[in-house]
């Protein structure tokens, strides 16, 4: 399957993202998610989060098709899913002794977090802290090397 993001169309009360799918053997199909515009601004969606929660939407939907049911074209962004890729994606407040506090505001006693918003970035984020420990151990190693280079 090929997802491809066409672009968007803002209007004063949303804006919407438009994506091309192809997925061999069927039909190419179009399929537009929608944002309401009081998603975005400070310390919420920044516009270049548009993309990236819509793709992730409409991947999620695309995988819950089945032979009787296809994925909506026309997919909406809820402010659940809003507040759970903020908290997902921004970074939070060390208030010392290992508590933390995110920068995002807590859903009103609301539960539960879309699987499409949680899964992708808790493995990004291991994969980048792995990646991270791997570059310091080889820097580690080449600065020992380098030493021992010029040792008498």
């Amino acid at each position: 399957m090929y997802i491809q993001y066409v672009g968007f169309n803002g209007t004063a009360g949303s804006r919407a993202y438009d994506f091309h799918v192809v997925d061999v053997p069927r039909e190419p199909r179009n399929f537009t998610v929608e944002i309401n515009s009081e998603a975005f601004g400070p310390s919420r969606l920044r516009f270049q989060d548009g993309p990236d929660i819509c793709f992730a939407r409409l991947k999620e939907g695309l995988q819950e098709e089945t032979s009787d049911a296809r994925a909506e074209v026309h997919l909406n962004i809820s402010e659940q899913d809003v507040r759970v890729y903020l908290e997902a994606h921004r970074p939070v407040k060390l208030l010392g002794k290992g508590r933390r506090e995110s920068l995002v505001e807590e859903p009103d006693g609301s539960q539960g977090r879309p699987s499409f918003l949680t899964r992708a970035p808790q493995r990004e984020i291991a994969r980048q802290k792995q990646q991270d420990a791997d570059d310091r151990t080889a820097q580690a190693k080449a600065r020992q090397a380098n030493q021992a280079a010029f040792r008498p």
